[in-house]
């Protein structure tokens, strides 16, 4: 079985509001398939769902938590396992970024800066 790193999006809900707060959680999931690991994504999503019995707030106002769907499934790969299971030092996700200057990915990471995502 491959372990994977598994991007879901959940989106915090507020009954007439037009801006949309999602959060993109990486989970991990265990699975034969790639298909099996969506599944299991799609699963994880879904029971995080709902308001919290009625706890659920954004700046607030009552919420609900929707989710939105599986953005991306990485395959972890471990330094140390030949078999990429999850330890120590393990790259469980990645993003890769486009930025115009050293300036720019300076800027990036003190958190100043935006930077486009290459797909």
């Amino acid at each position: 079985m491959t372990w994977y790193a598994a991007h879901i999006v959940m989106q915090i809900a507020v009954n007439g509001r037009k801006d949309v707060v999602a959060w993109e959680n990486i989970v991990l999931v265990q699975a034969s398939t790639v298909e099996e690991a969506y599944d299991k994504a799609d699963e994880i999503g879904r029971e995080g769902e709902g308001d919290s019995n009625g706890t659920l707030e954004l700046e607030g106002d009552p919420a609900r938590m929707i989710y939105r769907g599986t953005r991306r499934l990485v395959t972890l790969s471990s330094p140390t396992d030949n078999e990429n299971n999850p330890t120590d030092g393990c790259e469980i996700t990645y993003l890769q970024i486009k930025l115009d200057s050293q300036d720019a990915l300076r800027d990036y990471l003190e958190g100043d800066g935006d930077a486009r995502l290459v797909e």
